[in-house]
Parts: C-alpha cells; sequence; structure tokens
C-alpha cells in the first residue's frame, strides 16, 4: 500500500455494513478499509484468542467497544498475532479461502509497515467508512 492512499478494495459493496479501518496515526490519509466479515472469516475458526486482533474481536473490546473512534493498538501485539493465525482455519462461509487470504495479505502488510516503521497503529470499527 502506498503512503496517502486509502484501499477500500476490501469493502468496496458492502459499505452499509460494519468496516474495519487500519490507519497510521501519522499517516492519517494512509488507511486500509475491509467489510468486517473478512475478520469473521479470519478469526471465527481460530482456536486461541490470547492478544491483538483476534483478542479484540471475541471480547469486543478495544476498537470493537469504541466504535466510530480511532483507537491505539499496540502494533507489535496485532501483528504477532495476525502472523500466528492458522490460514487452514479460514472460514470459507463468506468468501473463498483465497479470498480471505488476499484481504489477510493485505493486513498483514499493512501492520508490517507500520511496525517496521515505528508508526502508531490505530483501528476503527464503524458503519458506512
Amino acid at each position: 500500500m502506498r503512503t496517502g492512499e486509502t484501499n477500500k478494495k476490501y469493502y468496496e459493496g458492502y459499505e452499509e455494513y460494519d468496516y474495519i479501518a487500519f490507519k497510521i496515526k501519522e499517516k492519517q490519509d494512509t488507511v486500509l478499509v475491509l467489510w468486517d466479515g473478512y475478520i469473521d472469516s479470519m478469526l471465527e475458526n481460530q482456536k486461541e484468542w490470547e492478544s491483538g486482533l483476534s483478542l479484540d474481536w471475541c471480547e469486543e473490546s478495544g476498537p470493537y467497544e469504541l466504535r466510530d473512534e480511532d483507537v491505539e493498538v499496540n502494533t507489535e501485539s496485532y501483528f504477532n498475532d495476525l502472523k500466528g493465525l492458522d490460514t487452514n482455519l479460514f472460514s470459507e462461509r463468506l468468501f473463498t479461502k483465497d479470498e480471505v487470504a488476499e484481504a489477510y495479505k493485505s493486513i498483514i502488510d499493512f501492520v508490517q509497515y507500520a511496525k517496521e516503521n515505528n508508526l502508531t497503529l490505530l483501528v476503527n470499527i464503524g458503519v458506512g467508512y
């Protein structure tokens, strides 16, 4: 993803549903927006929710609790959690595994960029981005 870009590829057609937006505090114009259904497909069959996005999703905490707000999250925790997901457990209820894996890679790349550049990761959950 290029700096200054809002990528809504994984939200197009789902604008009336919940989104999850990954942002970088220091570069507010760099955003990755996905339909929350992709997150459900990644996480609903996972076995452990110890930290990061998985824990926030499971417990409806952090950005899931503070809807429509940019919530600063622990970039390292989110990155490690996402990298630890078992991609074999991605659900095919809403998408093919390839579609989920493509969205997953976009999130990993975004979070990794923030991590490697010591940038602050923000997450926002809402409807109609």
